[in-house]
């Protein structure tokens, strides 16, 4: 068995847990890693990959998966058994032959201190065997799209299930995100083998934990919150008072009343406060008045009188002036400090202050970002304002051109939709285009092919024949579209850059609605998000002007079903 990660808790213990073989990927060949007993340990340099999708493209091409293994994300802390994950996987490869990960959950309150702030996942999944039917990462008021093909027997649906970083994967996975360009992070994967269930015959399965521990550390919220259920004991024999790792000579700290753990030599001077959850290294003094909290100290660290440390992280041999005070504070190895003001949400590393920064709404599970959560690139970017829609940097032009010269030569030439899809999602692995970039190029790409093709087409066509041109692309790439604007926010977009061609063409100005209303047709656009947009200020100059040109039809679809049908 192989576990894939960037980092894997309590490695000790990973033998007696049914582990033969660790692979570490790391970007740096200068890692350092510790021989484990009846434990072979392989580290993967791939300094070029940026997101977990380089990383699995990078194992494909190099041939190193040949059975099932478990897929750890970088920051997870877990005292669980391995193998009994595994077995649960296989179990489920017997009835399912289809199956190409189980991902492990867990049950967590909102306001539980170890949930990150960004994450609020929705989870449809089959009450009987658990398979995954609908998966949104980022769910927005009372609605959840559930496929009608998925609508068979008794459902449950999760609101509060959290992705502890773990799961178990077949040998498919990588050679899927190989074929796949576009899957950069764990959840572009998750939507597309939903999407794609019924053409690729692929699944994914949901287990929820049960009982042990495991949680991914993705921002200073979840690292605070995990490094105080390590104290309080959750995780359980990884503990300050427990053997870490393979190093017989580190040391080991005694436990006191409200988890207050201590090493060797710690003097802490009378009238001094510690509170609950607080570990404290070796060597370190703590001088009168000082009241900690909830924190971690280093070892060889001075902390001067009247002090005030509260939820917050400090390095080894750190000396911290009189007077002062951190909250959610993280101060590096050797810092000196004597500044008396107070520090709130603050790094301090090397004499210099750098803002923690809270984690932003709405941003996804933090694993492509170069050491946050490459969680949702498409969410990120549709967080910006629709004047986005306007990019025009050197790669996105590039991209643009690319799609389409790729789109009108398939229009012409009647190739495979696959075939296109393969070709856009290299351009967009080339260019680092976002799903928003992607949506906005092929939509404007579709427009500008009738004008490609005809080169006169406003001149040499009526109105009439110029919108029988632009519904024959339309009809023809229907496809292609539908299996890129597969969301909500794609379906914004994709209506914004519509906007967008028609605020900067007035050509296309009389065919926006019958644009529309044929989207709509093709189930390319719901009724919902050309209504949302007709409803949304414009940024452009013609915006007020296309939103009265598409108004019979905005009217027809506000009617009711039972006066349209009349």
């Amino acid at each position: 068995m192989t576990i894939c990660s960037s980092t894997i808790s309590s490695p000790k213990y990973e033998p007696e847990l049914g582990v033969e073989s660790i692979n570490f990927m790391v970007s740096s060949s200068d890692s350092k890693w510790s021989s484990l007993p009846n434990c072979s340990i392989h580290v993967i340099v791939s300094e070029d990959a940026i997101s977990l999708g380089d990383a699995m493209r990078d194992l494909d091409g190099k041939g190193l998966i040949k059975n099932d293994f478990i897929l750890l994300s970088a920051g997870v802390v877990t005292n669980m058994a391995m193998k009994p994950l595994l077995n649960i996987h296989r179990e489920i490869m017997k009835a399912d032959k289809g199956v190409v990960m189980t991902l492990l959950h867990r049950k967590m309150k909102s306001t539980h201190r170890s949930k990150p702030k960004n994450q609020s996942t929705a989870i449809v999944v089959n009450s009987n065997t658990h398979k995954i039917i609908a998966f949104d990462a980022k769910p927005t008021g009372k609605k959840l799209n559930i496929p009608l093909d998925g609508l068979q027997g008794e459902m449950d649906i999760y609101m509060d299930s959290v992705d502890t970083g773990i799961a178990v994967c077949s040998t498919s996975v990588p050679p899927l995100f190989s074929d796949n360009f576009d899957f950069t992070c764990m959840n572009d994967f998750i939507r597309g083998i939903i999407i794609n269930e019924e053409i690729l015959g692929n699944s994914i399965y949901l287990h929820r934990l049960v009982s042990g521990y495991a949680c991914r550390v993705v921002d200073f919220d979840t690292f605070q919150g995990v490094c105080c259920d390590i104290l309080q004991r959750w995780t359980y024999p990884v503990a300050p008072d427990m053997p870490f790792g393979s190093n017989p000579n580190e040391n080991l700290y005694n436990m006191h009343k409200n988890f207050v753990y201590k090493a060797a030599n710690v003097k802490t001077a009378a009238g001094s406060e510690i509170g609950k959850s607080v570990m404290i290294g070796t060597n370190t003094a703590i001088s009168k008045g000082v009241k900690i909290n909830a924190s971690v100290l280093g070892n060889n660290c001075k902390i001067s009188p009247d002090v005030t440390i509260t939820e917050s992280h400090i390095g080894n041999n750190v000396t911290i002036g009189m007077g002062c005070s951190f909250s959610r504070c993280i101060l590096t190895d050797g810092t000196i400090w004597d500044d008396s003001a107070p520090q709130i949400g603050k790094l301090i590393m090397n004499g210099e202050v750098h803002p923690i920064q809270p984690p932003i709404e709405g941003a996804e599970d933090t694993d492509s970002e170069q050491g946050t959560d490459f969680d949702e690139i498409d969410d990120d970017a549709s967080d910006e304002e629709p004047g986005v829609c306007g990019l025009q940097d050197v790669d996105f032009n590039t991209f643009s051109s690319e799609v389409m010269e790729s789109l009108s030569r398939g229009f012409r030439q009647n190739v495979a939709t696959e075939n296109l899809v393969l070709e856009i999602n290299s351009s967009k692995f080339a260019y680092n285009m976002t799903f928003k970039e992607v949506t906005i190029g092929i939509s404007k790409a579709v427009l500008n092919i009738p004008l490609k093709i005809h080169p006169e087409f406003y001149e040499e066509f009526t109105p009439r024949i110029q919108w029988e041109k632009m519904k024959e692309v339309i009809i023809k790439l229907k496809t292609l579209l539908a299996h890129y604007i597969t969301t909500s926010e794609s379906q914004m977009d994709m209506i914004q850059a519509l906007e967008e061609y028609a605020n900067d063409n007035i050509h296309f100005r009389p065919m926006l609605m019958k644009a529309l209303h044929l989207l709509y047709d093709e189930d390319i656009l719901p009724e919902e998000a050309i209504l949302r947009w007709h409803m949304s200020p414009s940024l452009y100059e013609a915006g007020g002007e296309l939103r009265v040109m598409v108004k019979q039809l905005i009217d027809w679809l506000e009617t009711p079903d039972s006066d349209s049908d009349e």
